[in-house]
């Protein structure tokens, strides 16, 4: 999106020069009325890209603050272009959600809901406090994932390196023992580099479970047989990059055991959105249940706990915060995510977790 500065004998003036030189669809951000004569900004939105639309959405809410800061806004002149699509009542919602880097289309389906809100919401709005705004935020996050997940025997985890996914199921087979369940094991896939599977012997010796270090071109199957009739087994995987495209292949491979496992794909939310949105298409081969976001607290902005599961229309198993295997993993909801990019919870997630 471009912006333009045009300049007129007077506002209406400089307005007509922004309908010739950009076209009726300029999306007029400000207007500057003084003796020397009147000055617009104004922005091409003909030829936007899509992808700029975070920009627009900024541009926009810029003007808003400006105008709230001045109090009262000037009246708008005949002619002066489309209103804002974003309105004064929501910009403190628009606001939060874009710090939070939720994406442009997701906050335009928020902000759609909203636009209706009934008075008790405030005015502003805010998100932190806000009912409707938190079930609109909720609404775009899938539910639970389907019934064949449930019934699998063998949950992997894959992801990029340094993702949590030893560390997720260490915190998984704590809570597990804790609540009572003896009738699960671990095994891991990464036994063969140095130190690699040293989290989940030392969890499995404290905890007294079952444990298989599946090593080399060892058969998975050989080591889930092994096992006997416990109903539940965590797999480990080896951390893998986006370009690993020989390994990935051969992971994919080595978890192919159908009606017996599903994979969950295991992101820290800390990590760059580039980065993140590399290793989803990565492991999309894969066939994911569902997600598991680890290092939730480490995170500036969580706008990609709504933006990936929305896009990829899977639910999120889970939601990992600190380093205590005792604790801090969080069975997942779509109230707890919203109440996180909101800000109506704290990522530490203390409360969810007891």
């Amino acid at each position: 999106m471009r912006l333009r500065t045009i300049h007129g004998r007077s506002v209406a003036d400089a307005l007509r020069r922004v309908q010739q030189e950009l076209g009726p669809n300029a999306l007029v951000l400000e207007t500057h009325d003084g003796a020397g004569g009147a000055e617009v900004v104004a922005a091409d939105v003909e030829r936007e890209e899509p992808a700029e639309g975070l920009m627009r959405l900024r541009a926009e809410l810029a003007l808003l603050r400006r105008e709230m800061r001045q109090a009262a806004p000037a009246p708008a002149e005949a002619g002066a272009g489309p209103l804002p699509a974003v309105l004064p009542r929501l910009a403190k919602v628009a606001e939060r959600l874009l710090d939070q880097d939720l994406a442009a289309e997701l906050l335009e389906r928020v902000l759609k809901v909203l636009r209706a809100a009934p008075e008790q919401e405030g005015d502003p709005i805010d998100p932190a406090k806000s009912d409707l705004c938190r079930t609109a935020l909720a609404g775009l996050i899938p539910g639970t994932g389907p019934s064949a997940a449930r019934k699998a025997r063998c949950h992997a985890f894959v992801g990029p390196p340094g993702a949590g996914k030893s560390t997720t199921i260490a915190k998984l087979a704590e809570q597990s023992r804790r609540a009572g369940d003896s009738s699960f094991g671990v095994i891991t896939l990464d036994a063969d580099r140095p130190g690699s599977g040293e989290i989940l012997a030392s969890c499995a010796e404290r905890l007294a479970i079952p444990y298989r270090a599946v090593r080399g071109p060892e058969d998975l199957l050989h080591a889930v047989d092994s096992l006997g009739k416990l109903t539940t087994l965590l797999v480990d995987t080896a951390g893998l990059g986006f370009r690993e495209n020989a390994s990935l292949a051969a992971l994919r491979e080595r978890l192919n055991l159908p009606h017996q496992l599903v994979a969950y794909l295991v992101l820290p939310a800390s990590m760059e959105a580039r980065a993140l949105r590399a290793s989803v298409r990565a492991f999309l081969p894969f066939a994911p249940a569902g997600l598991v976001f680890t290092k939730v607290d480490e995170a500036e902005r969580l706008g990609c706990l709504v933006n990936l599961p929305a896009e990829l229309g899977l639910p999120v198993a889970a939601l990992g915060h600190g380093r205590l295997l005792s604790g801090d993993l969080a069975r997942s909801s779509r109230n707890l995510i919203a109440d996180l990019v909101l800000g109506r919870r704290s990522s530490s997630m203390e409360p969810a977790a007891r």
